[in-house]
């Protein structure tokens, strides 16, 4: 009716026979350590026990007198593994130089050392597989200014256009300026200027506030000042022997046109009827009366009743000749008056006559017989004279 415990092994000890069932309680068994080690040393006698010999391992060189050191055989080995791992986690590791292998005899770890690259202002050398990781060299370009700036001064005479620069006490000198070109593009109002061959960004030009007039013979038309106006001001254009005037493309005129003079003493352009300078325009007529333009020289009157003739301005016709002819076609006299009266003898008063008759007369005793039936007139400015039947 009771049930026992089973007993359990105990330290160095093993249980034999029936442990299942074999105690009222639960009960093991325990070696005493301390005295087990008392009884061996006691026991066991000095050189009586042979030794194993401690071998080497991987990457382990063994020291002292490994031959029967240990009781039991055994050997010495690193855990590549591991050491893989304390290196990795103390070495910066890249595609550049990356480390491989296991640290097996088959597959060894490996390092790969990296290219050294040349940086800002240096140059390597022999940089192939100089390095554990990929590494360049950079010059501290901020330092390198100050200690060139701390040694150079540069200096820029403008009336010379000349350059100084002076590094470390040595002076070297150059024309700052060597070729200035400016070019303006008509369609896109671009200014560019060029210096020394390299072109500036193009300026496009716009229009400003614009003052100009035109005045004194000038006329403005938006923009385009062209020539023609009234003169407000009097006004000289001087000529030389070299710088002429000169007038191209002219037409030709007609006969009632005038012709430009210049006075002599003021220079001043006028006009004058170029009837002054010509003879042998002709004028028939059979009206009552005439009017003699600046262009006729010689009036031929063949009328049949008494007329009047008018003489052109004296004033408008200074040094102009007129000739008249009366040949009036009838048996009776026919008489021309002229207007105004010309002057035909000098004296105080000047006397005047009126009267061309159309008859010749070989006597005096009338205006019209001793005036005849032909009168030559000219023109001083003021009056018309009396040259000659």
């Amino acid at each position: 009716a009771l049930t026992g415990q089973n007993l359990t092994a105990g330290t160095l000890l093993q249980t034999t026979g029936t442990p299942t069932g074999a105690s009222l309680k639960a009960a093991g068994y325990q070696v005493d350590t301390t005295a087990l080690k008392t009884f061996i040393t006691n026991t066991a006698t000095s050189g009586s026990l042979t030794g194993q010999n401690v071998t080497a391992g991987s990457l382990v060189t063994l020291t002292g007198t490994p031959t029967g050191a240990s009781l039991k055989g055994f050997g010495v080995a690193i855990d590549t593994a591991a050491l893989k791992t304390f290196v990795s986690g103390r070495t910066t590791v890249s595609a550049s130089a990356p480390i491989t292998g296991d640290g097996t005899t088959a597959n060894p770890i490996s390092v790969t050392r990296a290219t050294a690259t040349s940086g800002v202002l240096t140059t390597v050398t022999n940089g192939t597989n100089a390095a554990f990781t990929a590494l360049q060299y950079d010059v501290d370009t901020t330092a390198l200014k100050t200690f060139i700036n701390g040694r150079t001064t540069h200096t820029l005479t403008n009336p010379t256009n000349t350059i100084t620069s002076t590094v470390n006490g040595v002076a070297a000198t150059a024309t700052a300026v060597n070729t200035v070109a400016n070019s303006f593009t008509v369609a896109t109002r671009e200014l560019t200027t060029t210096v020394n061959g390299v072109a500036g960004t193009a300026v496009v030009l716009t229009d400003g506030p614009d003052s100009t007039t035109a005045s004194n013979g000038l006329t403005m038309t938006g923009k385009d000042v062209r020539l023609g106006g009234a003169l407000t001001a009097a006004t000289t254009i001087t000529t030389t022997a070299a710088n002429t005037l000169a007038l191209s493309g002219l037409q030709s005129g007609a006969t009632t046109d005038s012709i430009l003079v210049v006075n002599p003493t003021t220079n001043v352009v006028r006009r004058i009827s170029a009837g002054r300078f010509k003879n042998g325009n002709l004028l028939v007529t059979t009206a009552a009366t005439l009017t003699v333009a600046d262009s006729i020289d010689v009036v031929l009157f063949n009328g049949t009743a008494a007329s009047t003739i008018t003489l052109p301005s004296a004033a408008a016709n200074v040094g102009k000749i007129v000739r008249i002819l009366n040949y009036a076609a009838s048996n009776a006299n026919v008489d021309i008056t002229l207007s105004p009266e010309p002057i035909i003898q000098g004296g105080s008063p000047n006397f005047t006559q009126a009267t061309v008759s159309s008859q010749l007369s070989v006597y005096g005793g009338n205006a019209a017989s001793v005036l005849g039936n032909t009168i030559e007139l000219v023109s001083d400015g003021t009056n018309w004279y009396k040259l000659g039947n």
